[in-house]
């Protein structure tokens, strides 16, 4: 199972060609970060846009998919997501796929 974490200012839209070409041996989830795509926009002042907090919103539906393990495919804005997510779960965490994605804010030396 591949969870394919989008960059900015794009959507989930951005992983139809890889759809195409990999549909038929993985299972693969690629989910709109709220405001993104086809999710609708949250309040700004009711949903804090950080990467803490959408790595907690990914996290929670990955579990209500009840998906307890799987392989991250992170570009861009995903990186940061996805690198919260590893590091809150590693347990969850078959392998990463890292495309031009940074661990920000991660406290880096």
């Amino acid at each position: 199972m591949i969870l394919l974490l989008h960059g900015l200012p794009s959507s989930s839209r951005m992983y139809q060609p890889l759809l195409a070409r990999l549909s038929d041996r993985y299972h693969l989830v690629e989910p709109d970060y709220p405001g993104f795509g086809h999710s609708a926009a949250p309040v700004p002042n009711a949903f804090g846009h950080t990467f803490d907090h959408l790595a907690e919103v990914i996290t929670r539906f990955t579990e209500v998919l009840a998906l307890s393990r799987y392989s991250l495919f992170m570009q861009d804005y995903g990186g940061p997501v996805g690198f919260r997510m590893a590091m809150a779960h590693p347990d969850r965490l078959q392998s990463r796929i890292v495309q031009h994605a940074q661990d920000t804010g991660l406290g880096a030396a």
